[in-house]
């Protein structure tokens, strides 16, 4: 593979080819040679439990496993790698593994220690690591939503088969892609609903104006075109099949996405009790941040405006909202601490006063 770089299977990467050969090397190495390293249709497949996969890109393997071999030399390493033996955890310790990555690269940085042991509240808890350097001792906790393992995707997942279905019966062009948004409540015949919205699809083809049945608002457009509907971590995404390496959020290869913007309420609660949950594996009297991954800033944002004013708080000097895509965090914290976060991650990240909200801040 690493011969035909930087271009492979339609796609560009980012990496020299040792870069590329050492990533996969250490991946496997690290990972312990699992059975789902077999790239296979554009992708690798991890089973993590009941009928729940995780797919993961070849590029994303490949980071993986040159953050690891960045990682390897710390304190406690085996206790992070112990986190990926847990299939349902792996991409809550991938996302520690990029959260601490990107700790390891900072100049002021000299010791990382996973999984360190302290008293919280008289029990003994283990943040997920400790940050030893000239500027500061920084405890981190990491934490993911589990946004697809809530209700509101377990039906999204549902309305996406009953669309699938309906669509094969009537024969689907294959030139076409239906993008599907659940604009409404989930009530009335479904069923009904979506076979009206696939007839109107077929009868009017790829037309820029919507198609709304019910709650359902739709767009058909050509296969290879970009979506009209966002990516997100509420889509999901139906390939076609075939002999042909799809790659992942391919819009060329994918025949329907159905995509729920409206579970913004749930996913916000959902941010909250995650932030909660990591406060009480954090000391009182150490200096603390809370990094949250795959999801939206502006849907963290308002999390952390909230915790930021609460004396509960008062050690978590900073939060750090990591999108998916996106190859930094967006930092968050109070006006007081903004020189002293700015100083850690190598920029000026301002502030206002604690009382007025806080300020956020890519370095």
């Amino acid at each position: 593979m690493s011969d035909f770089l930087p271009e492979f299977d339609g796609r560009i990467f980012d990496f020299s080819r040792d870069d590329f050969l050492a990533g996969l090397a250490s991946a496997a190495l690290h990972l312990g040679n699992p059975d789902w390293m077999v790239y296979h249709w554009g992708c690798f497949v991890l089973h993590t439990g009941g009928q729940a996969k995780l797919v993961l890109s070849l590029d994303q393997v490949a980071t993986l496993g040159l953050q690891l071999q960045r990682l390897s030399h710390f304190d406690n390493f085996k206790g992070l790698i112990d986190g990926f033996r847990n299939p349902p955890q792996f991409e809550d310790t991938r996302f520690e593994v990029k959260v601490a990555n990107l700790f390891a690269q900072l100049d002021w940085v000299e010791k990382i220690r996973f999984a360190p042991e302290q008293k919280v509240r008289g029990r003994v808890k283990r943040p997920d690591f400790e940050a030893t350097g000239i500027y500061a001792n920084l405890y981190v906790e990491c934490k993911r939503c589990h946004l697809f393992f809530q209700n509101a995707l377990s039906s999204l997942n549902k309305i996406s088969a009953r669309f699938n279905k309906v669509m094969k019966e009537y024969n689907w062009p294959n030139n076409l892609r239906l993008e599907v948004e659940i604009a409404g409540p989930l009530a009335g015949k479904i069923d009904s609903f979506i076979r009206t919205t696939v007839q109107a699809a077929m009868e009017t083809g790829a037309i820029a104006a919507p198609i709304t049945t019910g709650p359902f608002r739709s767009y058909v457009v050509f296969r290879p075109d970009a979506f009209r509907l966002p990516s997100a971590n509420w889509i999901k995404d139906t390939m076609i099949g075939g002999d042909v390496a799809t790659g992942i959020l391919n819009p060329e290869f994918t025949m329907l996405r159905v995509a729920n913007y409206r579970a913004h309420k749930r996913f916000r609660s959902s941010v909250g009790t995650r932030v909660n949950v990591a406060l009480h594996q954090l000391q009182e009297d150490k200096q603390c941040m809370i990094f949250i991954g795959d999801i939206p800033v502006h849907i963290g944002q308002s999390v952390c405006e909230q915790r930021l004013l609460d004396r509960v708080y008062d050690h978590i000097i900073a939060f750090g909202i990591w999108e998916t895509e996106e190859p930094e965090p967006t930092l968050f914290c109070r006006g007081k601490d903004g020189e002293r976060v700015g100083l850690f991650f190598g920029s000026t990240s301002s502030g206002t006063p604690p009382q007025k909200g806080c300020q956020g801040s890519r370095y």
